[in-house]
Parts: structure tokens; C-alpha cells; sequence
């Protein structure tokens, strides 16, 4: 019986453990995910502005 509990108890932690693995893994995707997105949308601001200057330039 206690032996049976130890193993329920063993596996308990290595299933733990590796839940810990993932959300660190998907922790780090997020991450890298957002920062693409942040890298993008200043992209796209500057090209907006730029496309304003250039047209500003233009009207004059």
C-alpha cells in the first residue's frame, strides 16, 4: 500500500515537472511571439509616418 502511494506520489511530481517544462516553453514562444508583433507594428507606424511626411512634402 505504501508503496503504491510513493509511486502515485513520484509520478504526481515528474508530471509536475514536466507541466513546468511546457509553460516555460510556451512562456518563451509567447515572448518571442510578442516581440515580433511589437517589431511589426513600429514597422508599420513608421512606414504610416513616413508615408505622411512624403505626402506633406508633396502638398507643399
Amino acid at each position: 500500500m505504501l508503496s503504491l502511494l510513493k509511486r502515485g506520489v513520484k509520478t504526481n511530481l515528474v508530471k509536475l515537472a514536466v507541466a513546468k517544462r511546457r509553460i516555460k516553453k510556451g512562456a518563451v514562444f509567447f515572448f518571442i511571439y510578442v516581440l515580433c508583433q511589437m517589431v511589426l507594428i513600429s514597422e508599420y507606424i513608421m512606414r504610416l509616418q513616413k508615408e505622411d511626411f512624403t505626402r506633406s512634402i508633396i502638398n507643399l
